[in-house]
């Protein structure tokens, strides 16, 4: 790295961007709940309807209102800690912080499973690939099962979706998420998934197009390794999952010319002859994309990306980024799209919409579910670099021998906080007036103290709270 490019990392103010993003997604947040507001009484929604909607509007409404920050009381600076959400999947706050958690603990896990386990029971012989965390926490001091060895993985992101049509959907289902999902698991009972794939995790995505709702898997999987790999498994998982997705209203009877070269693209393993035993009204629109590539003359397989390097798990972020994405919104216009949004709530209340499978199943460092919101909140600070040295500091006035607090901690809504400054890197973080008029200052000297507090002032587990 050069000096210049070293002095430019240095002069970044990572907390300033953080507060600014926060502040930014905060407004964002009021703006919906303030369409939401418009929208009820001008449109016909059933109860249900409107019962969803009024509750995303108190969810968006209160959404890092309690947000810590602390004041240096002799520089003036200004440094934010962490913000109480409302953990909806349409907040865009929520959405932010969840894919911040997710790229953390993926980055984490990926540099400690750069391999994966096998192991074996020493009774039945039954083989399985495990985790590394897996295996030290249960299987290693285990007498049931014996070390088999190391087992090198490919990853790859599989999109799947099924034959669907604006009134009908999918087999005359609108909402086809169940389905779906039960379709994916019965093909991860198939033989040659088992021979082939170790484990992985996916999300159902839905996207408003001209025909319909497509309801649609995006999945990241871990590929045993061996000479065409992709090809093969994307080979058999177009056979099955052609089979099962057999839309009865599909009025395709064959496959054209075009069609069948546009199957064949990208696999040399699928042929004429091969597409002929395809259902033309069964699925076939679905990826399987790797981030390794062939070597120049195609004689090897060679990774593309190091693997565990930034190039691979930005790849890999952006295969799992679907997940975290909010229901009905129109990435062209950046808006919400509310009549789809009222219409969704309801249908996808409390439904599981994320999974891990395989190796991943029951993965608890890849988990996003904290005990306790204070472990949470707390747990997302571990390796904040940016506010290092940036707890409760003491100093002595020279002048009188005191023992003064030179930070003090403070809550405040992120809406009422900006960041000034030519630099977009370099932001000033600023009090408005509002926020000198609202903010709470703490009695509390220590950030896991003040988190502590406001986590109890947001649930009203305590009715009387110290101020300063």
């Amino acid at each position: 790295m050069n000096v210049l490019a070293a002095e430019k990392i240095k002069s970044v103010n990572f907390n300033s961007k953080r507060s600014n993003k926060i502040s930014s997604l905060k407004r964002k947040a009021l703006k919906m709940a303030d369409q939401i507001t418009k929208y009820i009484p001008k449109n016909e929604l059933t109860a249900e309807q409107e019962e969803h909607l009024l509750r995303l509007n108190k969810n968006l409404t209160a959404c890092s209102s309690y947000s810590l920050y602390s004041h240096d009381m002799f520089t003036n600076e200004i440094v934010y800690f962490n913000s109480h959400t409302c953990d909806n999947k349409n907040c865009p706050i929520c959405n932010y912080n969840r894919q911040k958690r997710i790229r953390r603990k993926y980055y984490k896990w990926f540099d400690e499973n750069k391999e994966l386990i096998r192991v074996a029971n020493k009774k039945t012989k039954k083989e399985k690939v495990i985790t590394n965390s897996q295996y030290d926490d249960k299987y290693k001091n285990d007498n049931k099962y014996y070390y088999v060895g190391s087992e090198q993985y490919d990853v790859m992101h599989l999109t799947l979706t099924v034959p669907h049509y604006k009134e009908t959907g999918f087999n005359g289902n609108k909402y086809y998420y169940d389905e779906i999902a039960n379709l994916y698991w019965k093909m991860r009972r198939e033989k040659f998934w088992d021979e082939n794939v170790y484990g992985g995790e996916y999300g159902i995505e839905t996207t408003n197009t001209d025909n319909g709702l497509n309801i649609h898997i995006h999945s990241l999987i871990f590929v045993k390794r061996f000479t065409q790999s992709r090809n093969t498994l994307h080979k058999q998982i177009m056979k099955f999952w052609n089979n099962n997705t057999v839309n009865k209203l599909n009025e395709r009877t064959e496959f054209t010319p075009f069609v069948r070269e546009k199957i064949k693209k990208g696999n040399s393993l699928i042929d004429d002859k091969f597409i002929d035993t395809l259902n033309p009204m069964g699925g076939t629109l679905l990826t399987l994309e790797t981030i390794f590539n062939w070597n120049n003359d195609r004689t090897e397989k060679v990774r593309a990306k190091e693997f565990g390097s930034d190039e691979m798990l930005f790849a890999v972020m952006e295969a799992i980024s679907y997940h975290f994405e909010p229901e009905a919104f129109d990435k062209e216009s950046g808006e919400t799209d509310f009549d789809l949004l009222s219409e969704l709530l309801p249908v996808l209340y409390r439904k599981t919409l994320y999974k891990k499978f395989g190796c991943l199943h029951g993965e608890k460092a890849l988990n996003l579910k904290f005990s306790t919101k204070q472990e949470e909140l707390l747990d997302d600070l571990k390796e904040t670099s940016d506010i290092e040295n940036k707890d409760s500091l003491f100093d002595v006035d020279t002048d009188t021998g005191e023992i003064v607090q030179t930070r003090k901690f403070f809550l405040c809504n992120p809406a009422f906080i900006y960041h000034f400054g030519d630099d977009p890197d370099n932001l000033k973080i600023t009090l408005s007036k509002k926020a000198r008029d609202k903010a709470k200052y703490l009695s509390t000297i220590s950030v896991a103290a003040s988190i502590d507090l406001m986590i109890q002032m947001v649930t009203g587990h305590r009715k009387k709270i110290k101020f300063v």
